[in-house]
């Protein structure tokens, strides 16, 4: 920031608020250092507490992105997310409530979606504190040699010899 004036971060790590007292311990830091600065993370809706979105604000975050994927309980379960929707709701709350722009991300078609789950995070959308942002894309990249490759093959989604690297 000082040696060359740069002064708005985008801190890219999609867990910056995981675990909770890192990520305040870094607000502390830029607070204490008295950094005029902006900056932007991406966060994980879980364990997100007023404490922690008060010293983010005041440490001068400007807005979050949470990628959240889906808002069906069955499909957090399924991608494994290690968060639920009353996480999610909660964290919304707490950022909309110290006026921090947030962005939700969807990511539509992993293992078990269904019409039913989308119209589900629909509805959940629906009801909540309101994103300023929801960015919504359908299908997900499968890496070869991951449980979701498994998953895939044997559903019958991609075929044993897929190389994964091209859509098919």
């Amino acid at each position: 920031h000082l040696e060359h004036n740069i002064n708005y971060f985008y801190f890219v790590d999609s867990v910056f608020s995981f675990p909770r007292k890192h990520a305040a311990e870094i607000c502390e830091e830029i607070i204490r250092r008295q950094l005029k600065i902006s900056w932007q993370a991406m966060v994980n809706p879980r364990g997100i507490s007023e404490e922690l979105v008060q010293v983010m604000k005041k440490s001068g975050c400007m807005g979050v992105e949470i990628g959240i994927d889906t808002a069906s309980e069955q499909m957090l379960k399924n991608l494994r997310k290690g968060f639920s929707l009353k996480n999610i709701a909660r964290a919304i709350e707490l950022y909309n409530g110290a006026n921090i722009p947030i962005a939700l991300y969807l990511l539509l078609g992993g293992p078990g979606e269904t019409k039913e789950s989308i119209d589900e995070t629909v509805r959940f959308l629906d009801k909540i504190s309101q994103p300023n942002q929801v960015l919504m894309n359908f299908g997900i990249r499968i890496y070869a040699n991951t449980e979701l490759a498994e998953i895939s093959i044997n559903e019958g989604v991609v075929g044993s010899d897929s190389d994964f690297m091209n859509p098919e």
